[in-house]
């Protein structure tokens, strides 16, 4: 028997294998982290704040020594949450798509590098588990599976490649023509955001500290750098955010600055002054009484009511009735 003789008969022969029980545990994630990026163009000084915890964590452990940001491209910076060997994959996608020739000139044009770039994740795990299930090539599969593969095994291995999502959410900033743009990445989906994006378990807090604070492209450097830590630092209530901070301010001609000991502790004082403080005595508040009427419920109000005769019948035509 030749060759493709015998790889075609090994495919009609492939039992329809279930799919293995997913041990999360095993796998390192940090989707329980915090990411923040926000930028500034105040006073013709265009940057970037990038802040992010160090927290990784598994069922069973954690440790606070997974940095969060990457290089993407060049001039290009990202910053991931969720299960680590899905976001770096993507990552790694994303360099490959910035790494082609043509340099972004508008929005638009980075917007359709990072999907393409997701698009070479989904290529990717679709050969992989091709490989990793039947010993065979994607494009193989494309080509001979539906006629050589059992009929449920094959609608399963499509079904599960088309169900497959990275899980993981990026922040993909950077530079075009000197001024600073900022991308999420998350669901698969990508979309441009206007002042700032967050991701991780601590999205919803810190947004809303954001917010409350009015961050805005407006703002300097330094009202953007306290702006960015105290959310990061309130959003540590959320589950998973590790108490580690590291801040990067970067800008157009490729200088990144960092944020460490004496930096830190000018952001402390004005936390300490300037953040929601613990109510310790609040005055009584005066407040009026008002009985609220008896409701009768609606189903109760369509009954009739039993002590209310019927009414008559109408009289039938010709009645003698006068």
């Amino acid at each position: 028997m030749s060759p493709s003789h015998q790889r075609s008969a090994s495919l009609r022969n492939v039992p329809p294998v279930s799919r293995p029980l997913k041990h999360d545990w095993y796998s390192w994630d940090t989707d329980m982290t915090v990411c923040i990026a926000a930028s500034s163009i105040f006073n013709n000084d265009p940057l970037i704040v990038l802040c992010a915890d160090m927290m990784g964590s598994t069922d069973w452990s954690s440790s606070e020594r997974t940095p969060k940001w990457r290089p993407v491209g060049t001039n290009f910076y990202a910053l991931l949450s969720g299960p680590i060997s899905n976001a770096r994959e993507l990552v790694a996608s994303c360099h490959r798509s910035f790494s082609m020739p043509d340099a972004p000139q508008r929005t638009t044009d980075v917007l359709s590098i990072i999907r393409r770039a997701i698009g070479y994740y989904k290529e990717g795990f679709a050969e992989a588990h091709i490989q990793g299930r039947l010993g065979i090539s994607y494009q193989e599969f494309r080509l001979r599976g539906k006629s050589e593969l059992p009929d449920e095994l094959y609608r399963d291995l499509l079904s599960e490649i088309r169900n497959h999502y990275s899980d993981a959410e990026l922040i993909i900033t950077g530079f075009i023509d000197g001024k600073p743009n900022i991308f999420k990445v998350s669901g698969d989906s990508v979309w441009s955001c206007d002042s700032f994006a967050v991701i991780g378990s601590g999205t919803l807090i810190a947004e809303a500290s954001l917010f409350h604070r009015q961050q805005s492209f407006m703002n300097g450097r330094d009202r953007t750098l306290y702006c960015v830590f105290e959310a990061k630092r309130l959003a540590e209530k959320a589950p998973g955010v590790g108490k580690v901070t590291q801040i990067f301010v970067v800008r157009p001609d490729h200088t990144l600055e960092m944020v460490q000991g004496e930096g830190f502790n000018v952001l402390e004082k004005y936390l300490t002054e300037l953040s929601p403080k613990e109510v310790q005595y609040i005055e009584p508040i005066p407040m009026t009484t008002q009985v609220m009427p008896v409701m009768t419920p609606y189903l109760e109000s369509t009954r009739r009511d039993p002590t209310i005769p019927p009414p008559l019948p109408e009289s039938p035509e010709g009645s003698d009735e006068s």
